[in-house]
């Protein structure tokens, strides 16, 4: 017995009023597909060239070092070591208390 409505073959296919908001996936025009397809193509270029742009900015004006800084660069790398103990502790702990 199928445990989702719509899986049954016998029972056909779901009503349009049960099919989410009533929209069909086969209205979709090819227009509107290579639209999103650009859209998308837009925003990773711009994406990856931000990314770019903020790295070398930060290269530039943000290259400066102080005492405390200096510290805290050194035991950065111990935090990451530690993250991959104690997160894993930390989310199944609160899978448990759900």
């Amino acid at each position: 017995m199928p445990a989702v409505p719509g899986e049954d073959p016998a029972a056909g296919p779901l009503p349009k009023e049960d099919n989410f908001d009533g929209r069909d996936v086969d209205t979709i025009s090819l227009g509107f597909v290579l639209c999103m397809l650009g859209v998308g193509t837009c925003v990773g270029v711009f994406c990856m060239a931000f990314t770019v742009a903020l790295l070398d900015w930060c290269r530039l004006h943000a290259n400066w070092q102080t005492a405390s800084s200096r510290r805290l660069c050194e035991v950065a790398y111990s935090a990451y070591l530690v993250q991959g103990l104690v997160l894993p502790l930390i989310v199944y702990g609160y899978a448990e208390a759900l």
